[in-house]
């Protein structure tokens, strides 16, 4: 089969990960927000929250919105307002229009889901800021199920939201352990690169019916 060739396709569900592919983001943000407003340089704010696993303690529900907010005011700025480390902590997407018009234009032909590693704050700014959760069937979050890619939890936890075979699930994802580690799993996967690679790869699997739309 050539890319240029479309099939019967087997796939009944499309699962997107969030940042990365339906947002670009960049975590930097926070740090240097978070240093500014304590006046510290911004790398002590970024090795004291991953040296001590608070941000993926938060990606996995270990450690509440309130407890980070607890443990870097406490660090850093005592009299730091929670609504001020919120906006801080959260303003650091850019919305991918391209990709999320090609997942709206498919949602009308197979299921389509979000899985994300993602904390209480980011997956609220998300919900608030954008609407293309609207038109998702569903989604799975690092800090509702308390696994975070790669690992198996969390791409068991996607199978069974999609209520289908795992090979009939397509998932994009830009890192690839993440692809890989879903493909252990029997999830049909591939890197996100570009919108014009995932219109291919959807255009292959019968989902669009020219990959240049």
């Amino acid at each position: 089969m050539t890319a240029g060739s479309a099939q019967t396709s087997p796939i009944e569900a499309v699962i997107f990960d969030i940042g990365g592919v339906l947002l670009d983001f960049d975590h930097s943000r926070t740090w240097k927000s978070l240093g500014k407003l304590a006046g510290v340089d911004w790398e002590e704010v970024r090795d004291y929250l991953l040296e001590n696993r608070l941000r993926i303690g938060h990606e996995l529900g270990e450690i509440s919105s309130e407890e980070i907010f607890r443990r870097y005011s406490q660090k850093f700025q005592p009299d730091l307002a929670y609504k001020e480390f919120n906006l801080a902590w959260a303003q650091i997407f850019t919305e991918k229009k391209d990709v999320i018009e090609v997942a709206k234009s498919i949602s009308q032909r197979v299921s389509i889901y979000a899985l994300s590693n993602t904390d209480p704050i980011h997956f609220k700014y998300i919900v608030d800021n954008y609407n293309f959760l609207n038109f998702f069937d569903g989604r799975v979050l690092s800090f509702e199920t308390g696994s975070r890619k790669p690992d198996k939890a969390i791409f068991r936890a996607a199978i069974d939201m999609a209520g289908c075979d795992p090979v009939a699930c397509l998932f994009f994802d830009d890192i690839e352990e993440h692809v890989r580690a879903a493909a252990t799993m029997g999830i049909t996967s591939r890197r996100f690169i570009s919108v014009g690679q995932m219109k291919t790869d959807l255009f292959v699997c019968g989902l669009i019916n020219e990959k240049n739309k």
